[in-house]
């Protein structure tokens, strides 16, 4: 009797870190994934900022215009880019209980929730 229990034990224990295992697993890709997405972005970003430059040099204004509006759509979709555009405009507007809130999220690995911290558009009061 006391083998069976040690071993209904050992399997319960078994199970246990191969539930634990799996979800390692899980996480790691979705950090994995989240990182890759991170990276494309980023290069995509870079590269829209590049071509801006070349067309702005070769004096194509439609289409620098048009890559200028995909910036700044891209910023405003991007939580980081947008952090950073509200930090930079509060400084302007010396609106510096919304900079030190945008400091929050940022220090608070929060980013994501930024929508709900700060507004979208700083208004004057």
């Amino acid at each position: 009797m006391q083998d069976y229990k040690e071993a209904a034990r050992l399997r319960d224990s078994l199970r246990s870190f191969e539930d634990e295992e799996r979800e390692e697993v899980a996480r790691r890709e979705k950090e994995e994934k989240a990182a890759a997405s991170l990276i494309m972005r980023s290069q995509k970003y870079a590269m829209l900022k590049q071509q801006l430059a070349v067309a702005a040099q070769f004096e194509d204004y439609k289409e620098a215009a048009r890559l200028r509006d995909s910036l700044r759509s891209f910023e405003e979709e991007e939580p980081v880019l947008r952090l950073r555009g509200l930090m930079r405009k509060a400084i302007e507007e010396e609106r510096f209980e919304v900079f030190y809130s945008c400091i929050a999220v940022v220090s608070s690995n929060q980013i994501a929730s930024l929508s709900r911290l700060v507004p979208t558009r700083l208004d004057k009061h």
